[in-house]
């Protein structure tokens, strides 16, 4: 009976083994199918739809839609084109955020490179995942594998998901949890890669009348 018992727990340790080594592979692969995905895209267009739920507002839903242009390096565009209609724009040295309805803009500049910052550099091309985040493997969900990304450094939220198809290593979802429990989920839809978006996309042309405020660089942290 002892010898019987020794095996079994033998048996089970080499299945927890065999596990922990298939989910580090299985990690292993989607990362790098990650970064052979975006990191080599000069550009990339995808449309967005966006669900975030406020617990400090008795858990209230806001929702938007609209479409994100990204480039190298550290370029990008959100156009929100649900009310309220905004848009946030880097051409990778300076930041702005327009509000349509109020006809302001808040610009932020930088004394440097201005990085895209977590968790949209994931699409941005910048995903050194290993040095940044800490992975975990989640259960599939609707067929797609499910990566938790937890910042090794302070990144302004809690955890990132990624519901990746696994196929193509197209990231067709992305969850972010900051520290007070406030979730937001960004489907990403049509994506398209290279299609050689001129610089003129990551610039900021007001319209006439919009009113321009200066940022202190902590401001819009």
């Amino acid at each position: 009976m002892r010898i019987k018992k020794l095996f079994v727990l033998a048996a089970m340790a080499a299945g927890a083994a065999f596990a922990a080594t298939s989910a580090a592979d299985d990690v292993a692969t989607l990362i790098a199918g990650i970064q052979g995905r975006y990191g080599k895209a000069k550009d990339l267009t995808v449309d967005f739809e966006q669900t975030g739920t406020v617990k400090q507002m008795g858990a209230h839903v806001q929702k938007a839609s609209g479409v994100i242009y990204f480039a190298r390096p550290n370029k990008m565009r959100w156009v929100y084109k649900s009310a309220p209609a905004k848009e946030i724009v880097t051409d990778g040295g300076s930041l702005v955020i327009y509000y349509a309805d109020e006809g302001k803009a808040y610009l932020k500049k930088a004394g440097g490179e201005f990085n895209v910052g977590l968790p949209m550099a994931v699409l941005a091309g910048n995903v050194d995942v290993k040095t940044q985040w800490t992975p975990e493997l989640l259960a599939d969900e609707d067929g797609r594998a499910r990566l938790k990304l937890t910042p090794k450094t302070p990144m302004g939220f809690a955890y990132l998901t990624l519901s990746i198809n696994r196929q193509s290593f197209l990231i067709e979802r992305l969850e972010t949890v900051d520290a007070y429990g406030n979730v937001t989920k960004t489907a990403l839809k049509n994506p398209r890669f290279n299609t050689k978006l001129p610089e003129s996309t990551f610039t900021f042309v007001p319209k006439e009348g919009v009113e321009i405020i200066d940022m202190p660089s902590a401001g819009m942290e």
